[in-house]
This record gives C-alpha cells, sequence and structure tokens, in this order.
C-alpha cells in the first residue's frame, strides 16, 4: 500500500508540472494563437495611421497614406454660362396725387392742408417736383417740405413744377399749404383752391442691376481642383 501511494503522488505531481507548462504557453504565445488553440474568436486592432482593422499577430513596420489619385483626361475644365443682360432703368413716376386741395385765412380763422408721400428708396430717386394748378387764388401761397419752405408767392393757373430740395427730402414727407394774412383787410378773406396736385419724380430701378448664374462640377473635379477663372 506505502509503494502504490507513492506511485500516486508522484504521477500527480507530474500531471501538475505539465499543466503548468501548458498554462506558461498559452500565456506567452501571441494572442492570436493563443485565440486559435482556446477557441475564441482572433482579437483585432485598429491601426491609427490608416484607420483600418488590422489582426492582432499583424506586426507593420511603416504605414503611409499617398493620398487621392484621381483620374482627369483634362488639365483644364470650361463650364459655359449663359448670356446674362446688366442694366438700370430710369423713369419718371407719380408718387402721390391729390384731386384738390383748398387753404383759406381771414382775420378770424385759418385752414391749411397737408399732403404726404413715401419715397421707397430715397437714393434712387431724383427730380422731386411738385405739379398743381391754382384756382381762385388770393394772396401769396406758403408750402413747406417737413417743416423747411419751399414756395411763397402769388400765383395763379398753371403753375411751374416746384422742385423739391434734395437736403430736405426724406423716406417719409409732408407737405404744409397755407396761405398768407389778409393784413389790415380784416374784412377780406385770403384762399387757394388748388387742382390735380401731384408729386413726381425719376426712380431708378436697379432689380436688373445683379444676376446670379449656377455651375455645377463633378466631385472628382472639385477635390483637384487649384484655381479658378472667370472669363468674359
Amino acid at each position: 500500500m506505502k509503494r502504490g501511494q507513492g506511485a500516486a503522488s508522484g504521477a500527480a505531481v507530474l500531471l501538475a508540472v505539465i499543466l503548468g507548462l501548458i498554462i506558461f504557453f498559452i500565456i506567452v504565445i501571441p494572442p492570436a494563437d493563443r485565440a486559435e488553440i482556446l477557441g475564441e474568436p482572433i482579437p483585432a486592432k485598429i491601426n491609427k495611421t490608416t484607420g483600418r482593422v488590422m489582426n492582432a499577430s499583424t506586426n507593420e513596420l511603416l504605414v503611409t497614406s499617398p493620398g487621392r489619385i484621381d483620374l482627369i483626361r483634362q488639365e483644364e475644365i470650361e463650364h459655359a454660362l449663359p448670356a446674362v443682360t446688366l442694366f438700370t432703368r430710369t423713369e419718371s413716376a407719380v408718387i402721390e396725387t391729390i384731386d384738390s386741395i383748398y387753404v383759406s385765412r381771414s382775420a378770424v380763422s385759418s385752414t391749411q392742408a397737408n399732403m404726404s408721400f413715401v419715397l421707397d428708396d430715397l437714393e434712387q430717386t431724383e427730380n422731386v417736383l411738385l405739379n398743381f394748378n391754382a384756382q381762385d387764388a388770393q394772396g401769396r401761397l406758403h408750402i413747406e417740405l417737413n417743416g423747411n419752405t419751399v414756395f411763397n408767392r402769388e400765383v395763379s393757373g398753371n403753375v411751374q413744377p416746384i422742385e423739391l430740395s434734395r437736403s430736405s427730402l426724406r423716406e417719409r414727407n409732408t407737405l404744409t399749404f397755407s396761405v398768407s394774412g389778409v393784413g389790415a383787410a380784416i374784412w377780406a378773406t385770403n384762399r387757394y383752391e388748388l387742382s390735380n396736385v401731384q408729386v413726381v419724380a425719376d426712380v431708378t430701378s436697379t432689380t436688373a442691376q445683379r444676376a446670379v448664374q449656377v455651375f455645377l462640377m463633378s466631385e472628382t473635379e472639385h477635390n483637384n481642383l487649384k484655381s479658378v477663372q472667370v472669363q468674359f
């Protein structure tokens, strides 16, 4: 019995040594070989330079990226654009109109009138004129533009167009019409009846002064673009 027990103990020690060697071998061998022996999935890693997946057993000494290689048969590519015409147009336009205006002044009462008009594009508006016919005229007609006097005299019939000073014009404007006082003639009444009152001006349209043209290029052409020139 003692001899059998000694043989069993020796076999156990030998088995433990062999098992230890196997474990040590599995630990020190490359991860890919170890995974293959153990039946596990082969681990992968990402190459930091190329961004692709590599096997753990792969050893790369040098990795480089040469860049893009595209086939372009022409050194210059021409994109034809359709014809375009740029221009401005200046036309006379009626800015505001009123059929009639009546103003009067006596020793005890006074009546004046206002006319408002808007200039949408003051920079592109020139030669702003005030036109009207004067009827039943008595006294001096006084006209102000935004508080500045632009007319102050006696008139009748067809009146020459009154130029409105550009320095007094704004985007929103007001014309004020009144008539002079009667002075010592306290029994009299000064009055004006104006008809066909109009503000006209030369307005320049710039809508056709600009144009947009669109052309398309391929991705290959765009990626290899060095310079662009416009010829016309």
